[in-house]
């Protein structure tokens, strides 16, 4: 065990390391350098002319973000990626014990390979359960503290206040409190439907569809990380076995290599639909005219790009 976190350890460290400078030198330095170029801009602008008018807004969009992001906790930000990073280095543990167990050849029982790979400790076997049932909550939460920093920002914007971000618990909440169609006496979406069984059973399978694709979105995050630490599991442990050993090892596990793959493909391509669909959801939402208080004509977007 110790050797395998000794082996591991340096390349989740190095990964951590690599993420947090990228997204450390991103977002907020580049936001902070364009207040202080925009806010120099101005000084050199006439005070009634429309190029200050219009640098005086983009400063004053950007300068809603900042105060979104200062208004946000930083935390609500990185434990969605702790929680990914975590999952990617429990499954590149487990890939790494199981092609050792491979490489030991014998032959398969359930005793052996709970002992072997999972220290004598079933409960490792529910993990990917619990990857599929918590990456859509992780990734549900960060989408909400995305969409919450930047309703932050678009207040600030338009009324000029600052209120703390509701949390995603608050929010469920909210939404369970909230009364049906059916309680209200609303008719319009049993009208709209067919009335006949056909129809009913078209309606409630397109929905079931809707919702299943949906929560695979949701899940694929989880489940990329989850894959590239058996990819990266399988990496290290191979690099350990001698080259005449690999190839039993490799013809033993090739047909779930062939799955681990395609899973991969399929939840990082739902990956990418998911975040381009949020992303044009989140710029359609927060999409805003000049601010009310400017009299020349500004800009006529609100380009915020969170995500």
């Amino acid at each position: 065990m110790l050797q395998n976190v000794v082996t591991v350890g340096p390349l989740l460290a190095g990964t951590a390391a690599f993420l947090a400078l990228i997204l450390s030198l991103t977002r907020g330095t580049r936001l902070n350098h364009r207040e202080r170029t925009l806010r120099e801009s101005m000084g050199v602008l006439e005070a009634n002319s429309i190029q200050r008018a219009s640098v005086s807004e983009l400063h004053l969009q950007t300068v809603a973000e900042i105060v979104a992001r200062q208004a946000s906790g930083k935390w609500r930000f990185w434990w969605p990626w702790a929680f990914l990073l975590l999952v990617a280095a429990a499954m590149a543990e487990i890939a790494f014990r199981t092609t050792k167990y491979v490489e030991r050849g014998g032959a398969f029982g359930y005793v052996s390979f709970v002992s072997d790979v999972g220290g004598g400790d079933p409960g490792f076997l529910i993990l990917p359960v619990f990857i599929l049932v918590g990456s859509p909550m992780v990734v549900a939460a960060y989408r909400h503290s995305v969409f919450e920093r930047a309703a932050i920002a678009h207040e600030f914007y338009i009324r000029g206040t600052v209120r703390s971000p509701a949390s995603y618990i608050q929010m469920i909440g909210e939404l369970d409190q909230r009364p049906s169609k059916q309680d209200q006496g609303d008719d319009s979406g049993r009208q709209a439907t067919d009335p006949s069984r056909f129809g009913r059973f078209k309606h409630g399978m397109a929905s079931f569809l809707a919702g299943v694709h949906m929560v695979a979105k949701f899940a694929a995050p989880g489940v990329s990380a989850a894959v590239i630490g058996v990819l990266g599991g399988l990496k290290i442990a191979l690099n350990q076995i001698p080259w005449d050993a690999q190839i039993g090892v490799y013809t033993t596990i090739s047909g779930g290599l062939v799955i681990v793959v395609l899973v991969f493909t399929a939840s990082f391509l739902l990956a990418i639909n998911l975040w381009m669909d949020e992303r044009a959801k989140l710029l359609t939402k927060f999409r805003s005219g000049p601010h009310p208080h400017e009299s020349a004509p500004g800009p006529s977007g609100w380009p915020i790009s969170y995500i």
